[in-house]
């Protein structure tokens, strides 16, 4: 009885060994092939991460970290390619001078391996070629992985980005609920109503008013803009809200419609725009 197991186990152990020994003997046969995929994936993600680079549109963390993922493995392929060319450049210079091309690799060992495989020329030093095909295989399970993640946490990066549309603003302003800004309004005023003398007429004068979002910038200048004296001192008056991103065609069909709201224009490129006016 006892025996009839081992005998069992021994078998197992023995199928077992042989199904390891031809994974082996596949490996060392497939690395050129491997190498040889492994240099087309690596102008692929070159190219990907140089687009990723040139686009500047990366701002979600997932992605970038999902990038900074890809840039890594990047690093092992360039290495592990590395190791292969410089091991093959250095076996050609050997064989040139008559050295054995593998010392590591005793000669009863490397018989019997290219007694099985169907190539001469995968007895180049086997040691690397088993490095480098192992090397290849974790590297091919970690790129398996880096894709999964890219569908799991939907990273996309032919995504439109997302167009956040400033709330569009009127000249409206409720002078009753603004407390404190009698000093900021006046020193505008003086710019507005200052500005503009004989001298002048003919020149453009630009104020701006230049702050952090939320402290008033707007309410300001809704404030100069209803302003009688203003109201007394400008022939024309016109409020622009400008868009963001910025549309400069169609911030100049609103300074158009302003001027001229009962007139319809039809489509105009820049140059007609600019001429208007």
């Amino acid at each position: 009885m006892a025996d009839t197991l081992l005998i069992d186990l021994f078998k197992q152990l023995g199928s077992i060994a042989v199904q390891l020994a031809k994974q082996e003997i596949n490996l060392l046969v497939a690395v050129d092939e491997e190498v040889q995929k492994l240099q087309g994936k690596l102008g692929m993600i070159k190219a990907m991460l140089d687009d990723a680079e040139e686009r500047h549109a990366v701002k979600r963390r997932t992605e970038k970290l999902w990038l900074e993922q890809l840039q890594n493995q990047y690093y092992v392929m360039d290495d592990i390619l590395d190791t292969w060319n410089t091991a093959r450049i250095r076996a050609e210079i050997e064989k040139e001078e008559g050295k054995p091309a593998d010392t590591k690799a005793p000669a009863v060992v490397k018989k019997k391996v290219c007694s099985f495989v169907p190539s001469p020329s995968c007895c180049f030093n086997l040691p690397l070629r088993h490095d480098v095909g192992h090397m290849i295989r974790k590297l091919n399970e970690k790129l398996d992985m880096i894709v999964k993640d890219k569908a799991t946490y939907g990273i996309d990066f032919n995504r439109q980005p997302e167009v956040v549309e400033r709330p569009t603003t009127t000249s409206f302003v409720d002078v009753s609920h603004i407390i404190g800004r009698d000093i900021y309004r006046d020193d505008l005023l003086r710019n507005l109503l200052g500005v503009g003398s004989q001298e002048e007429t003919n020149s453009y004068c630009v104020i701006s008013l230049v702050g952090l979002g939320g402290i008033g910038k707007t309410t300001l200048a809704q404030l100069a803009y209803n302003h009688p004296d203003v109201q007394a001192h400008f022939q024309k008056r016109m409020w622009i809200c400008v868009s963001d991103p910025f549309d400069q065609c169609k911030v100049a069909k609103a300074i158009i419609n302003e001027v001229d709201p009962g007139h319809e224009h039809g489509p105009l490129n820049d140059i007609e725009l600019q001429a208007l006016v």
